[in-house]
């Protein structure tokens, strides 16, 4: 018996994050559907899992991570689809993308 593959898809909350998530779950992978409020999903298919990750904040990556593998789950497949925004209020914070590596 094969073991169902599973994959962790980033600002799955709408657009094309969310055709992802319909995508995957309808070719019955587990997904986790990451986005920084996953309450909000209106998407309630049995091999849907809801998490919360922000890709701007370290933290909550490591978090979400951690939660992953408290739960034996190591993704087959990241769609890192969530992005983030520059504006010049935080430009200064952008300098070095040390910030974006786990």
């Amino acid at each position: 018996m094969d073991q169902q593959k599973t994959v962790l898809i980033t600002g799955s909350s709408g657009g094309i994050g969310k055709a992802t998530v319909d995508f995957f779950a309808k070719k019955g992978w587990g997904v986790y559907a990451g986005s920084r409020n996953p309450n909000a999903s209106s998407n309630s298919q049995a091999n849907l899992i809801p998490v919360c990750i922000d890709v701007n904040d370290s933290e909550s990556i490591r978090a979400c991570f951690a939660e992953l593998h408290s739960s034996n789950v190591t993704p087959d497949c990241v769609v890192n689809n969530a992005g983030f925004g520059r504006s010049e209020e935080h430009t200064s914070e952008l300098q070095s993308p040390d910030h974006l590596v786990c």
